[in-house]
């Protein structure tokens, strides 16, 4: 998408961008949660591309029967205990990936700033290729915010209340 409004793909690639992003909301996502909530978070992520068992099991309850090959799927696949623990690691993980999005933009703010000080002080304050470069950890974080933190929270927060609402 960036290649048809702009510059070339390897034009977009800055390391320090990346490193700064990536490593600030990484290690403020772990200063700000508990080391089990965001471990936790990882393995519940799976869950936005493969749904839980007991979604897939109702969705198949909708399904027209066809001589008792659905039979055994009147039964639960989830305690009520099994599904609440289901839904707290769900809401858990969504308030984690939402916050490690807000991070990685507030790293990409810093990151930016970081970057056009060092070249401001480094060259001519003329606005120069160089210069481009330092705007791109706002691009990266904007990235890693609103196209797969907001996403993957809002996908798990959602599975959440399907699995409450029993449908």
């Amino acid at each position: 998408f960036l290649t048809l409004v702009g510059p070339p793909a390897p034009e977009y690639l800055s390391a320090e961008g990346l490193v700064i992003v990536l490593g600030g909301s990484m290690a403020v996502t772990l200063i700000g949660h508990p080391l089990q909530d965001v471990v936790g978070s990882l393995g519940t992520m799976r869950l936005t591309f493969l749904p839980p068992p007991e979604l897939t099991r109702r969705a198949l309850l909708k399904l027209p029967k066809e001589q008792g090959k659905y039979a055994d799927l009147d039964k639960p696949l989830l305690t009520p205990a099994e599904q609440a623990k289901l839904v707290q690691d769900l809401q858990v993980a969504a308030r984690v990936t939402r916050n490690a999005g807000r991070y990685g933009m507030a790293s990409g703010i810093i990151g930016a700033l970081c970057l056009v000080v060092g070249w401001a002080t480094t060259t001519q304050p003329a606005w120069t290729p160089e210069a481009t470069v330092a705007l791109l950890p706002l691009l990266y974080g904007t990235i890693l915010c609103e196209w797969i933190c907001r996403p993957l929270a809002n996908k798990m927060d959602r599975l959440g209340e399907l699995l409450l609402q029993g449908e």
